[in-house]
């Protein structure tokens, strides 16, 4: 009774069979899976009342029941109108081995087959998503082990789907017998599970032919049910091509660079040559007619005088040179810089440069800089002279304004220079002369670049020389309205007592930002 209760109690489909394949017991399940009672299937053919058909092409004959068992338990799947079974069909001997018929046992298993479709269908979704990415696409788990590839992932490593389930990923990255270490090529894997945050890495990987080349590898965290992370997601792009465009890049820049280094050195040196062989002309020439003694005692002291305004003129063009190669001598001293604007202004404001209107706004409460007057005199000059100079025909007016500013963080100024936070002061400078064009933005800071036909000396280049000998910078905005230029220079320290050398060190410009510049 226990066994007959349990027999018939089990959710599963179970019939035992005779050699000829006829039912000699059948349990409730089956039963009523075949619409009819335990005892009217006593007798009757199990394969006609499953399948419609006595002698199933796979087994025929009680002989044929016995060597597709084998004498050992086996399980097929059948496959029914809205319903899958897997199906155990146990072999029946007798106390001499012989075959006498079978126990079937049918268990229903059309849910879980179900989702295992839906599980093949969502695979077949997400294979079909990452095949279509151009980059490389591996899902590595914990133990190195590639779970998931596309299509460009198999091109690069010559692989063919479906990959065997052992296929480690350093073994193909990298035809290696280890995973991947050291500061050349840290390991992903390991690098996610310790920071546990995605990573991007850069690491030189093997082709089959042994070829190598870079790529820049992303690998972000696979999180599992438990919070933990369960392996990778990695996205190699191949970025040889870019690194070599990158240094073909690098390399032409350094070359253009040396060109224009070479340019500005020869500009330089033929404008100094023009200016000092003009002056020079005029001290050997009237030096020439003192010697000879052929000019008129009366006209002496103008020939001295000529030869001295030549020397002086000399000594400007020395000490502009040395403006803009952050050289010469420097006093420094702290000083409120408005009144040096508006003795400059004074001073400056005569022949042509008269007639131009100005206008000033300088703040009361400016902060002192720590600087050399006389540099800050020689560049305020050089300024506001090249604004009267792009307003003599058309006339207008310059503007000069000063205020207080305070940058919360390091900064980059026009000229490649990173400032440190801080105070500063700036004086802006502005005309209503000409736009400067765009195309010859850069160049107006370069040592006797001018646009008139005539070079004017080193003017703006010393100007942009002392304000970054003087830890500050420079820089200009030019549209319909006029032209402004931006002078930023750092407030004094009055706590600290700075040496002419410290202010000169402030602001060193690497070696290629020379070259830029």
């Amino acid at each position: 009774m226990e066994w007959e209760q349990t027999f018939n109690t089990v959710p599963d489909l179970i019939a035992i069979l005779d050699s000829s394949n006829k039912i000699l017991r059948a349990n409730k399940s089956m039963a009523k899976y075949l619409n009819s009672s335990r005892d009217e299937l006593v007798g009757k053919n199990f394969y006609l009342l499953v399948h419609g058909n006595e002698n199933p092409d796979e087994i025929t004959s009680p002989e044929s029941i016995a060597a597709y068992c084998n004498g050992q338990s086996v399980e097929i799947y059948e496959e029914h109108p809205n319903e899958h079974y897997l199906v155990s069909i146990s072999p029946l001997n007798d106390d001499r081995g012989n075959y006498i018929g079978s126990v079937r046992v049918a268990h229903n298993i059309t849910e879980l087959k179900q989702v295992q479709n839906e599980l093949e269908t969502t695979r077949a979704f997400l294979q079909s998503i990452i095949d279509g990415v151009t980059e490389s696409i591996m899902v590595i788990d914990k133990d190195y082990r590639i779970r998931l590839i596309n299509k460009a992932a198999t091109k690069v490593h010559d692989l063919d789907l479906p990959l065997p389930g052992s296929l480690l990923c350093y073994v193909i990255s990298h035809q290696a017998d280890k995973p991947c270490h050291g500061e050349q090529h840290p390991c992903p894997l390991k690098t996610v599970l310790e920071i546990k945050q995605p990573v991007t890495l850069v690491h030189t990987h093997k082709r089959t032919d042994g070829t190598e080349y870079a790529v820049e590898i992303s690998a972000s965290p696979i999180i599992g049910s438990d919070g933990e992370i369960s392996g990778i997601i990695e996205v190699g792009r191949d970025i040889t091509e870019k690194l070599r465009l990158e240094k073909e890049e690098r390399e032409f820049r350094a070359r253009l660079f040396q060109q224009q280094k070479d340019q500005s050195i020869a500009l330089i040196a033929k404008g100094i040559a023009h200016d000092f062989n003009n002056l020079l002309g005029t001290v050997i020439g009237n030096v020439d007619l003192l010697q000879m003694g052929s000019a008129p005692k009366e006209d002496e002291c103008g020939i001295v005088e000529a030869i001295g305004s030549a020397a002086h003129r000399m000594s400007d063009l020395t000490t502009q040179l040395l403006a803009y190669a952050k050289g010469g001598t420097y006093k420094l001293e702290q000083f409120v810089i408005n009144s040096l604007i508006l003795q400059t202004l004074k001073f400056s404001h005569t022949g042509e440069a008269s007639k131009i209107k100005i206008s000033h706004h300088l703040a009361k409460d400016l902060w002192p800089i720590l600087g050399d007057p006389n540099q800050m005199k020689q560049m305020l000059v050089n300024i506001f002279t090249n604004a009267f100079e792009a307003m003599e025909g058309t006339g207008g007016i310059l503007t000069v304004e000063t205020r207080n500013v305070t940058k919360e963080a390091d900064w980059q100024c026009s000229f490649h220079n990173v400032h440190p936070q801080g105070l500063y002061i700036v004086i802006d400078i502005s005309n209503t002369g000409p736009v400067i064009p765009a195309e010859i933005a850069e160049q107006i800071f370069e040592p006797f670049y001018t646009t008139k036909s005539l070079g004017r000396g080193l003017g703006l280049a010393a100007v942009a020389g002392i304000v970054q000998n003087h830890g500050g910078c420079v820089s200009f905005d030019s549209e319909s309205a006029g032209t402004t230029f931006h002078i930023l220079l750092p407030k004094a320290n009055e706590k600290d007592n700075i040496s002419d050398n410290e202010i000169l060190s402030r602001t060193h410009m690497s070696a290629e930002q020379k070259q830029i510049h």
